[in-house]
Protein backbone atom coordinates (compact mmCIF):
# COMPACT_ATOMS: atom_id res chain seq x y z
CA UNK A 1 0.00 0.00 0.00
CA UNK A 2 1.27 3.51 -0.62
CA UNK A 3 -0.38 6.93 0.27
CA UNK A 4 -1.93 6.94 -2.88
CA UNK A 5 -4.19 4.38 -2.04
CA UNK A 6 -5.58 6.37 0.52
CA UNK A 7 -8.15 9.82 -0.16
CA UNK A 8 -6.24 11.88 2.54
CA UNK A 9 -8.59 15.25 1.65
CA UNK A 10 -11.21 16.86 3.76
CA UNK A 11 -11.92 20.80 5.20
CA UNK A 12 -10.89 21.43 8.14
CA UNK A 13 -12.23 23.43 10.77
CA UNK A 14 -11.01 26.40 9.22
CA UNK A 15 -12.70 25.76 6.25
CA UNK A 16 -9.52 25.02 4.17
CA UNK A 17 -8.60 22.01 2.64
CA UNK A 18 -5.89 19.64 3.52
CA UNK A 19 -4.69 17.48 0.56
CA UNK A 20 -2.19 14.02 0.34
CA UNK A 21 0.82 17.09 -0.78
CA UNK A 22 0.40 18.56 2.78
CA UNK A 23 0.38 15.15 4.71
CA UNK A 24 3.23 14.12 2.25
CA UNK A 25 5.50 17.41 3.50
CA UNK A 26 4.86 16.55 7.42
CA UNK A 27 5.42 12.95 7.24
CA UNK A 28 8.76 13.76 5.22
CA UNK A 29 9.79 15.40 8.04
CA UNK A 30 8.74 12.61 10.78
CA UNK A 31 12.25 11.81 11.26
CA UNK A 32 14.23 14.74 11.79
CA UNK A 33 11.72 15.16 14.66
CA UNK A 34 13.73 12.08 16.29
CA UNK A 35 16.81 14.55 16.84
CA UNK A 36 15.82 18.22 16.83
CA UNK A 37 17.40 18.77 20.34
CA UNK A 38 20.81 17.94 18.90
CA UNK A 39 20.58 20.32 16.03
CA UNK A 40 21.09 23.94 16.06
CA UNK A 41 17.19 25.40 16.98
CA UNK A 42 15.92 28.41 17.61
CA UNK A 43 12.61 29.03 18.89
CA UNK A 44 10.11 31.72 19.41
CA UNK A 45 7.24 32.79 21.28
CA UNK A 46 3.82 33.33 19.78
CA UNK A 47 4.70 31.78 16.90
CA UNK A 48 1.69 32.41 13.74
CA UNK A 49 1.97 31.73 10.00
CA UNK A 50 -0.66 33.36 8.14
CA UNK A 51 -4.27 33.04 10.06
CA UNK A 52 -4.79 29.69 10.65
CA UNK A 53 -1.33 28.67 12.32
CA UNK A 54 -0.80 29.96 16.01
CA UNK A 55 1.25 28.28 18.75
CA UNK A 56 2.47 29.95 22.03
CA UNK A 57 6.40 28.58 21.35
CA UNK A 58 7.69 27.21 17.78
CA UNK A 59 11.15 25.59 17.50
CA UNK A 60 12.48 25.51 14.31
CA UNK A 61 16.39 24.04 12.81
CA UNK A 62 16.20 24.86 9.07
CA UNK A 63 13.97 21.50 7.55
CA UNK A 64 10.77 22.09 10.18
CA UNK A 65 9.34 24.00 12.52
CA UNK A 66 7.29 22.25 15.63
CA UNK A 67 4.84 24.91 16.94
CA UNK A 68 3.71 24.10 20.41
CA UNK A 69 0.73 25.16 22.33
CA UNK A 70 1.04 26.00 25.81
CA UNK A 71 -0.99 25.44 29.02
CA UNK A 72 -0.26 23.56 32.02
CA UNK A 73 2.19 21.81 29.41
CA UNK A 74 3.17 22.50 26.27
CA UNK A 75 2.51 19.78 23.83
CA UNK A 76 2.44 19.65 20.07
CA UNK A 77 0.35 21.19 17.81
CA UNK A 78 1.80 21.76 14.26
CA UNK A 79 4.44 20.56 12.36
CA UNK A 80 5.51 22.47 9.19
CA UNK A 81 8.24 21.25 6.50
CA UNK A 82 10.43 24.18 6.52
CA UNK A 83 12.03 26.97 9.08
CA UNK A 84 9.06 29.54 9.23
CA UNK A 85 10.76 30.81 12.65
CA UNK A 86 10.50 34.79 12.10
CA UNK A 87 14.67 35.48 12.36
CA UNK A 88 13.78 39.06 14.22
CA UNK A 89 11.70 36.95 16.67
CA UNK A 90 14.07 33.99 17.14
CA UNK A 91 16.38 32.95 20.42
CA UNK A 92 17.93 30.54 21.05
CA UNK A 93 17.21 27.95 23.96
CA UNK A 94 19.94 27.74 26.83
CA UNK A 95 17.68 25.20 28.74
CA UNK A 96 14.95 22.64 27.90
CA UNK A 97 13.21 20.56 30.18
CA UNK A 98 10.81 17.42 30.55
CA UNK A 99 8.26 16.35 33.67
CA UNK A 100 6.86 12.92 33.80
CA UNK A 101 3.12 13.53 33.12
CA UNK A 102 0.74 14.81 35.12
CA UNK A 103 -0.16 18.37 36.77
CA UNK A 104 1.87 18.38 40.39
CA UNK A 105 5.43 16.53 38.74
CA UNK A 106 8.51 18.62 38.56
CA UNK A 107 11.48 18.46 35.53
CA UNK A 108 13.32 16.03 36.21
CA UNK A 109 15.18 15.84 33.00
CA UNK A 110 18.07 18.02 30.96
CA UNK A 111 17.04 17.61 27.16
CA UNK A 112 18.69 21.05 26.09
CA UNK A 113 21.41 22.40 28.57
CA UNK A 114 23.33 21.40 32.05
CA UNK A 115 22.80 22.04 35.26
CA UNK A 116 25.32 25.32 34.98
CA UNK A 117 21.87 26.80 33.29
CA UNK A 118 19.56 25.64 35.72
CA UNK A 119 21.42 27.95 38.72
CA UNK A 120 21.74 30.54 36.38
CA UNK A 121 17.97 31.14 36.90
CA UNK A 122 16.97 29.21 39.84
CA UNK A 123 15.50 32.31 41.38
CA UNK A 124 13.56 31.99 38.62
CA UNK A 125 12.48 28.05 38.77
CA UNK A 126 13.70 26.77 41.07
CA UNK A 127 9.90 25.85 42.81
CA UNK A 128 9.23 23.40 38.89
CA UNK A 129 12.63 21.59 39.84
CA UNK A 130 12.68 18.26 41.40
CA UNK A 131 14.55 17.51 44.12
CA UNK A 132 17.03 15.31 42.56
CA UNK A 133 18.13 17.75 40.50
CA UNK A 134 18.11 20.89 43.12
CA UNK A 135 20.54 18.44 45.50
CA UNK A 136 22.65 17.51 42.40
CA UNK A 137 23.20 21.83 40.96
CA UNK A 138 24.13 22.48 44.99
Amino acid sequence: MTTNDFKVSYITKYGTKMDKDTIKAKISVLPDIIDIFNKEIVFEEDFSKGQYVSCGIALGEGILTLGFVVRQNCRPETLLKGNYIHQNKACKPSLIMSAPGGATTKFDTIILGNENEIKKSINEIGTLISKDILEKIK
